[in-house]
Order: structure tokens, then sequence, then C-alpha cells
């Protein structure tokens, strides 16, 4: 999937790029050692942790906005991989969107990496982030923004006891002239593009609380996303939104729902998100 938001996808894209490396040193092997027929006690040793990981998702998404006074809803389904070596990781995100008026379409794409700074053993995870979204969804339609947009940021994660917290900071910046952004409302008030709707130089920074309701399975939080422009024109936004993720195994079903407060990039969206580590 392309950036479904801005700040819930991207983002969350740098805040998976740890929990996806830690999750290398997860595979040890818990077997009770056999004994023989001489009652002799053979010891195995642990297996090392294996240096990659990879993880999958899909994702659904249903937005509403009110752009000129018109309401207009849109509904995305997309596909993401992440992929880490050691303490370095990438991601890959596309999704396809269907807008009110303007059909069905591919929207941007993004590609981004991710090294973290600390070991996995530290008390505390913290990284840098890297990533660019590339014009292939149609920006007439509001499924894209029609030009390149690089950014680059931080990441800082803790956990304690059934607790998580989790902050992340990007700057942002489309390539390209004035003129295609003016075309385009571009940060203006009503913002593009649709199903995305950002600024063309900004920064965004994402803090979300978590806590564990079942160990190991249930979990629960919230959100809020704070972006501003830079330079350029464009519109402050303050996003606040509801957390949900369910765990089994090597599956993971994330729910987020949220609505601004301050600004005007849409009326209410919400995503849920599969995703499967092997």
């Amino acid at each position: 999937m392309p950036r479904l938001m801005h700040a819930v996808v991207g983002l969350a894209a740098m805040l998976a790029a740890p929990r996806l490396a830690s999750a290398q040193h997860h595979h040890h092997h818990h077997d009770a050692a056999p004994h023989d027929a001489g009652g002799e006690h053979h010891h195995h040793d642990h297996p090392a942790p294996r240096p990659w990981a990879l993880a999958a998702s899909v994702s659904a998404l249903a937005g509403a906005a009110d752009l000129l006074g018109e309401p207009r809803d849109y509904q995305g389904l997309g596909v993401g991989v992440n992929a880490a070596w050691g303490r370095v990781s990438g991601h890959a995100m596309l999704a396809a969107y269907r807008v009110d008026g303007e059909g069905v379409g591919v929207g941007d794409a993004m590609v981004g990496a991710a090294v973290d700074l600390l070991p996995a053993s530290a008390p505390f995870q913290l990284g840098l982030t890297g990533m660019a979204m590339l014009p292939t969804g149609d920006a007439d339609a509001g499924r894209g923004m029609g030009h390149v947009m690089i950014g680059a940021g931080a990441w800082l994660r803790a956990a304690r006891g059934r607790g998580a917290i989790a902050i992340a900071a990007q700057w942002a910046r489309a390539l390209g002239d004035g003129a295609e952004h003016a075309a385009h409302q571009h940060g203006g008030q009503d913002g593009w593009p649709l199903v995305d709707p950002m600024n063309p130089s900004e920064v965004v920074v994402d803090a979300a609380a978590t806590a564990r309701l079942v160990p190991g399975r249930l979990r629960a939080g919230a959100a809020v996303t704070w972006a501003t422009p830079v330079e350029l024109d464009g519109e402050v936004r303050v996003i606040v939104a509801g957390l949900l993720g369910v765990e089994h195994g090597r599956c993971a079903v994330d729910v987020r729902l949220g609505a601004p407060v301050v600004g005007d990039p849409y009326v209410a969206r919400g995503t849920i998100e599969l995703g499967y580590r092997f």
C-alpha cells in the first residue's frame, strides 16, 4: 500500500521497523532435553537468533472528507512488506483506492529504510529512517500527489511491564515546482491528495501509548498526530486516534480509528491491517 495516511502509515512503518528487527531475537528452542537409556542428560545448545526477519501485511482503509463543502468518501486496499537484516530494515507499500466520482486506481507507492541505533537488548529502541513517495497515483482523481516526496526522521520506542510508548518525528518535502502544488490544492485549506492530505513541506510527529490488556494477545491505546508546514504555506493538523491490536502466533491485527481536532484533512478515517511475520 502507499502511505495510507502520512502520519498513520508512513510513521507506523518506521515504528514497525524496530519491532520487525527485534522479532529475530525470539526464536529460542524450549523443548526439554531427552534422556538416553543410561539416564545421561544430553545438553543441546540453543540455536543462535537468525539475522533476518520478514513480515507482510494487507490493509483496508475507509475515509470521509469534505471537499469544498461536498462530502467525498473513499476506500483503499493495500499490501506492504517489511524486511530486516541485523539492525537495517526496509519497507515498501502500495494500495488501490476507490474515490467517489473518480473510480478505482492505484495510489502513490512508498519505499523506505530504517536503521536501529541500539541493540534489541537495550531498555528502549531508537532509530533513524528515510522514505520516498513515488507518483504512481492519479493526482487529478485525488489518489496521488503528482510528484515525488522525500522524508527523513527518527523514532523512539520504550516498553515497561504491559505498557509501551512510541514517538516518531519526520520531515517531508515535495520535489516539484509550486505551480503543480497550487493546481492540486497541495497544503491548502482543503488539502490534497484526497486520500492522503499533506503540506508540500512539513514536519509530522506521531505519539502513541498502548497497554496489553491480555498478555501476548490483546492491546489497546491512543495516538496523537501533529503536523505543521515548513517554509511553504499550508495547514496545521492535529489528529487523535484510538488503537486496538490482537496477536495470535505469527499473525497480528491492528485497528486505528482517527478524527482531526485541528485542521480539515478529513472528517473521519479508519484502517485495519492484517500482518504476518515469517
